[in-house]
């Protein structure tokens, strides 16, 4: 729903799933990518990772 929310393309071609217990053949496969693509942002001066959206 996110995805949708966020006009994110479903990725396909996954070879190496972010999570062991979701593998590549997983219907939603190519969603759970995608968002998990999109929420990681790299902050190069503090050195770690955040979402896009934050939480309350």
């Amino acid at each position: 729903m996110l995805n949708q929310l966020f006009e994110r393309p479903a990725l396909d071609r996954i070879t190496a799933p972010s999570f062991k217990d979701s593998p590549s053949t997983h219907w939603a496969i190519g969603e759970i990518e995608a968002a998990v693509t999109a929420q990681r942002i790299k902050n190069k001066q503090e050195n770690i990772i955040r979402g896009n959206i934050e939480a309350m």
